[in-house]
């Protein structure tokens, strides 16, 4: 589903729901066979499942540890693009990347700070001591 537009993945995706829901006899489908039977990665099937749950054409059911989808509403993917749009997982993937970074050099931060003050307490302790022998 790399080189689709948000209207074909739609389209592809409410189509493998009904064909796992048809398989299993009317069943609600789960993430792995969706993303079996499209042969995408449950991280990319997750990523649109989720776009598309907010706009109310599907919705999800967490059962038993396992996703279930269900169509909710076809309609509103006639109001989806149909043009590419994959810069804007890749501005996800990098806004993500971003805060990921920003927050190990905060942690690395506050790690130095913690290791300068450590180091500064038993500089102190080593005067007290030696002034007291």
């Amino acid at each position: 589903m790399h080189s689709k537009s948000p209207y074909e993945r739609a389209h592809l995706l409410a189509a493998a729901i009904r064909i796992a829901s048809h398989q299993k006899k009317g069943s609600p489908p789960g993430l792995v066979e969706i993303c079996e039977l499209l042969e995408i990665s449950g991280e990319e099937a997750l990523f649109f499942i989720k776009k598309l749950e907010s706009s109310g054409i599907l919705e999800t059911v967490n059962q038993a540890g396992c996703l279930r989808l269900f169509i909710r509403d076809m309609q509103p993917i006639e109001t989806l693009p149909r043009q590419e749009q994959e810069p804007q997982m890749n501005a996800a993937i990098e806004a993500f990347q971003s805060r990921r970074q920003n927050r190990n050099m905060e942690i690395e931060s506050f790690r130095k700070k913690q290791e300068e003050k450590q180091k500064a307490l038993f500089e102190q302790l080593n005067r007290k001591i030696s002034r007291d022998e």
